[in-house]
């Protein structure tokens, strides 16, 4: 099987441009973790666009490098590499629609989709539709509103973050009047941000596959995440850190049913609460592969690309040969 490979960061989504340092470094990990898999599977050739500046990504993988320089369009390269392959994985933020602009031009090519939709991307992608598409399925969420309808202050702890935001860029842990006034000085488009309440409890996110209407849990993990002068960063991830309960099994077989057009690897980003270790609320849905699998192959053993090409051999055999908690560092 020819598979592309595409990874928006490393791939020439920022030709000509300063990389974001957060994305180019989660982006590098999880590429250089999909090649690992990749590179476990004789039957893949495996297509790779890669930007001048990260090209020696590729150095020590059998893969065919499609290099961008400065000029290229890399739309069009794209394009001329799907006329040529089976398969494509997809790995872009789903900010300003972009994992779901190239995901319809897979789409479109008739090409083998090993992602998400762009349906179940556009969804994912708007906290404020998630919301009220979990809400709808009672499914346990956060309230969520628009920043742009909250013309003052509550008295409480809140979080202000991008409508359609990439882990922690640009969200904000407000906790007084003049938090919010000072955020909201920082903010040039609040019908973009929404608003959600400060739920105390374990930053916890699942790694899980999804297949026609079914979803099986692989692992959960923790995320470290720190606050200063407010704002939120992501500084790590302890992957397989807890085990699997029937009751996470039950919430992803829920979301599942409620988000038509999940595919493949999907992250589920959860807040555990602090007085019943059972319950849980949805904060986000991942479309894509997250940090947490750059730890999955060592904790589990588990290959995801393997796993996710098998997906249409039902029953779905999923058999961990080890049980490791694995640190992913991205700070």
């Amino acid at each position: 099987m020819k598979l592309l490979i595409f990874e928006f960061i490393t791939g020439g989504g920022f030709n000509n441009q300063v990389f974001p340092t957060s994305l180019l470094t989660e982006g590098e990990l999880m590429l250089r973790a999909l090649l690992d898999d990749c590179s476990r599977i004789a039957a893949l050739n495996v297509q790779l666009m890669l930007e001048k500046r990260c090209k020696a990504i590729a150095d020590g993988y059998a893969v065919n490098v499609t290099v961008v320089d400065a000029a290229d369009d890399i739309q069009q390269l794209f394009k001329d590499l799907l006329a040529s392959v089976d398969a494509v994985w997809l790995l872009a933020p789903e900010l300003a629609g972009i994992l779901q602009g190239w995901t319809a031009m897979v789409e479109a090519s008739g090409k083998r989709l090993l992602t998400c939709s762009s349906a179940a991307v556009a969804l994912t992608a708007d906290k404020q539709r998630t919301f009220h598409c979990l809400h709808a399925a009672a499914i346990p969420t956060i309230q969520t509103a628009l920043l742009s309808d909250c013309t003052a202050y509550r008295p409480g702890q809140w979080v202000i973050k991008p409508i359609d935001g990439v882990g922690c860029s640009d969200t904000w842990r407000v906790d007084s009047a003049e938090d919010f006034t000072q955020t909201l000085t920082l903010i040039t488009q609040p019908q973009n941000f929404i608003i959600q309440p400060y739920l105390t409890g374990r930053t916890l996110s699942l790694s899980c596959v999804f297949y026609q209407g079914q979803g099986w849990v692989l692992c959960v993990n923790e995320q470290l995440l720190t606050v200063q002068d407010n704002r939120f960063t992501l500084r790590a991830c302890q992957v397989n850190c807890l085990p699997v309960t029937p009751r996470l099994e039950q919430l992803v077989a829920q979301l599942a049913q409620a988000i038509s057009g999940l595919h493949g690897y999907v992250g589920i980003d959860l807040i555990q609460s602090p007085l019943a270790a059972e319950e849980y609320w949805v904060v986000e849905i991942n479309p894509r592969l997250t940090s947490s699998y750059v730890g999955i192959y060592q904790a589990l053993g588990i290959n995801i690309v393997e796993l996710v090409l098998q997906l249409a051999q039902q029953p779905l055999a999923i058999k961990p040969v080890r049980n490791m908690q694995v640190d992913v560092k991205l700070i």
